[in-house]
């Protein structure tokens, strides 16, 4: 009920989860269902106005992932929605300020093992990924429809996720869920 959402669509948001066609990921030694839990749980206790933890889970969250940064914008957003307000300066915007702490800890971390402490741009460019204007492979895809796919990078599946992302971002801000659509569009 944190969003104004029944149990019945808490369900239906189970149910698509579990059978996306990458669900399998979460089974898996990688981060990704970490992330989604730490995600998921800065934005619930964010709603229910326990700023302190939801800092402490997006914190974990960009220790996790780099897009965990993102949660910081929006709970910002979230924050202004639930106050309306910056001013006074409540302590709760200060929990806000754990988020980069935990991308700042995981770099210091890598500093600490590989002397680098973006050494998580290093591994990706070996897997083939660069940075750029995040509608560039979209464009990339629609002038050559033909290539599905690329070395780990199926443009095909791509071209479709940033599509659905970009409408869901559009429904979310139609919904005034201006903090979740920021996070989705960010992301």
């Amino acid at each position: 009920l944190a969003f104004g959402l029944d149990d019945d669509a808490a369900g239906r948001a189970i149910f698509y989860l579990a059978i996306f066609p990458v669900s399998y990921f979460f089974s898996l030694p990688v981060p990704e269902s970490l992330f989604l839990l730490l995600t998921t749980a800065s934005f619930y206790n964010a709603k229910r106005e326990r700023w302190w933890i939801a800092g402490l889970c997006g914190a974990l969250a960009a220790a996790t992932r780099l897009t965990g940064i993102l949660l910081l914008p929006a709970l910002v957003v979230l924050y202004w929605q639930t106050y309306r307000s910056f001013w006074p300066l409540r302590k709760n915007l200060l929990a806000l300020c754990l988020l980069p702490a935990g991308l700042i800890g995981f770099m210091l971390y890598l500093h600490a093992i590989t002397g680098n402490a973006l050494a998580f741009k290093g591994a990706m460019t070996a897997w083939g990924r660069t940075t750029g204007f995040f509608l560039l492979p979209l464009l990339r895809y629609l002038r050559h429809p033909w290539e599905v796919v690329g070395p780990w990078n199926p443009h095909f599946l791509n071209f479709w996720a940033a599509t659905i992302t970009i409408a869901c971002g559009l429904v979310l801000l139609r919904r005034r869920q201006y903090a979740l659509a920021c996070y989705t569009l960010l992301s």
